[in-house]
């Protein structure tokens, strides 16, 4: 069926209307005209001519005016009906806009405290964090350098849970010791039963540039005060032919570790002040870090990770031992640039794949 057709056809519904009303209508005209009817065919005995037409005008004149006075109460009827469904549908939608207002604000509200209360867990958490790295400012001892390195551990600021630190300000000369959070068996290990009785560590391990004649690390218990651990290291150190480097150890060690510590955690949440990008691998010095971003500088000099060669070509990866590294920024000495480029390396450094 088109659609001209179905616009065109009226419906079941009102071909049953029309049909009824020209029905009734017709019935109607016939009652009407059956007294007339009924005197023409029997004459004077059924009744006068003048009667029934009075009589039927009478009858018809008052169902037009039934139908007049049905018209208008239906009309005042109908409006009044409308007019109440209006107030009612605008009473309603009042009540019910008054209380989608009062359930909004009551939520607004309720989602005001819970921001609120977030706040202040945030800000509450972060001082708290702030204590941890600040107490080494009153104390460096087992506990509070413990402390620092597991919050920093916790919030994943450092890489690979250690944290490289120098002596001094940082000069290529100077040693550098690696922090990592450890543990010692209180106990023979045959006859560990659980984590309970491992006593906690912190490993102090000097970082040699090349190979020395035997490794250097001190594992600080909590019964060693900070000043046996330097001497410890100074002792080792020279007892490995490093006499050179023990003698620049001294209490900047920990003063570079409480700001290396600082950073990283601060740039780990990122504080407003905060110039580390990756998680801190090693303090190179006040100006330069190694994180897992890549070679950082607080100005932002320095290379991505992925500038340095980590693509195994499978075979001799000659690639990476050909790899020249860029020249150095403006500003930066060619020597300075080299020591950073070697420290990266040791972070951004190629890969080798397991052996199938």
């Amino acid at each position: 069926m088109s659609t001209t057709e179905s616009s065109e056809d009226p419906g079941p519904e009102v071909r049953v209307r029309w049909g009824l009303i020209a029905g009734v209508t017709v019935l109607g005209l016939l009652v009407t005209a059956a007294p007339f009817a009924l005197v023409w065919w029997q004459g004077d005995d059924f009744g006068e001519w003048e009667g029934l037409l009075s009589s039927t005008l009478t009858n018809v004149g008052t169902a037009i005016l039934l139908v007049a006075v049905f018209w208008f109460l239906e009309r005042r009827f109908t409006a009044h009906i409308r007019s109440e469904v209006r107030e009612t549908a605008r009473a309603t939608a009042v009540k019910e806009t008054r209380e989608l207002a009062a359930s909004q604000s009551s939520l607004s509200r309720r989602l005001d405290d819970i921001q609120e209360r977030l706040n202040t867990r945030v800000s509450e958490e972060r001082q708290m964090q702030d204590q941890v790295v600040h107490r080494l400012d009153d104390e460096i001892s087992f506990q509070t350098v413990h402390a620092a390195l597991s919050l920093a551990q916790e919030l994943g600021a450092i890489l690979h849970d250690e944290l490289t630190v120098p002596v001094g300000n940082g000069t290529p000369n100077l040693p550098r010791f690696v922090f990592r959070l450890s543990a010692s068996a209180a106990i023979p290990l045959h006859r560990v039963r659980s984590d309970d009785e491992l006593t906690p560590l912190i490993e102090v391990a000097y970082v040699s540039p090349g190979p020395t004649t035997r490794p250097v690390a001190v594992h600080w218990g909590a019964e060693t005060e900070a000043d046996a651990v330097l001497d410890e290291l100074r002792r080792d150190l020279t007892a490995a032919g490093l006499a050179d480097q023990a003698a620049h150890v001294d209490v900047s060690l920990f003063s570079n570790l409480r700001t290396a510590l600082d950073e990283a955690i601060a740039g780990r949440r990122k504080d407003p002040d905060a110039w580390l990008k990756g998680a801190l691998s090693e303090w190179v010095n006040a100006e330069w870090a190694v994180t897992g971003y890549g070679l950082e500088h607080r100005g932002h000099l320095g290379m991505r990770d992925q500038e340095f060669p980590v693509q195994w070509n499978g075979r001799s990866n000659a690639d990476s031992r050909m790899w020249k590294p860029p020249a150095p920024p403006d500003g930066v000495d060619s020597e300075l640039w080299t020591f950073l480029i070697s420290r990266a390396r040791r972070v951004h450094r190629p890969g080798v794949p397991f052996p199938k």
